[in-house]
């Protein structure tokens, strides 16, 4: 065998060692590394699995607090809605009690006005009837019977307005402290006074002089 054929079988059998140690450090590291892998995730999951039952007790004393505090708050909140409630309710009778006083009051004050206007017209008719019965001339009585007294107009009742004109009449701005209300103007009738009987129109003139009227 030459020299060459030595040094040259040599290097080969050096590189074939040299690659058998690499893989045998290869394989050692390999080993070692997945050790290494297996031994952190066994250190990890018996840590996690210590962990668990203490975790879990601290979850359910945190949702236990939460769900008190919920239940305490629910608690607040329904006496707060039910105190509002009983107060909302008690305000609303109170108006209700203010609304049928009101509402009693329009009437009674719109039945009187009525029968204000009732008397008013049964005065007017009955004197010009009077007066039509006393005469005895067939032309002054077509102009009489012309004139007949219109009994007053009575629309369907408004409650409502009855009311919002009570509580009207009760502002202060109705009813300032400095400047009087005049009091409305008065209807004024036609003075047919030629056609009164002579008992009516003594009573007139009576009238009108306890009123200091000279005319």
């Amino acid at each position: 065998m030459s020299e060459h054929e030595v040094v040259s079988l040599r290097h080969t059998q050096f590189m074939a060692n040299l690659a058998q140690a690499m893989r045998t450090t290869a394989e050692t590291a390999s080993r070692a590394t997945v050790d290494q892998c297996e031994s952190d995730a066994k250190g990890y999951t018996q840590h996690l699995r210590a962990r668990k039952d203490g975790d879990t007790s601290s979850l359910h004393a945190a949702a236990g607090t939460d769900v008190k505090a919920i239940g305490e708050w629910s608690k607040a909140e329904a006496e707060r809605i039910h105190r509002e409630t009983e107060d909302r309710i008690s305000r609303r009778n109170g108006q209700l009690d203010e609304e049928l006083q009101d509402y009693n009051s329009a009437v009674d004050i719109e039945l009187e006005r009525v029968a204000e206007r009732v008397r008013a017209f049964e005065a007017v008719a009955t004197g010009f009837f009077e007066r039509i019965m006393a005469g005895t001339d067939p032309a002054a009585f077509a102009t009489m019977a012309s004139q007949l007294p219109v009994s007053p107009p009575f629309g369907d009742p408004d409650p409502a307005a009855l009311v919002r004109d009570l509580r009207l009449s009760r502002s202060p701005l109705a009813q300032p402290d400095s400047v009087p209300i005049a009091d409305p103007a008065p209807v004024v009738v036609q003075d047919h006074w030629w056609m009164d009987s002579p008992s009516a129109l003594a009573a007139r003139v009576r009238a009108k002089a306890d009123a200091g009227d000279p005319g």
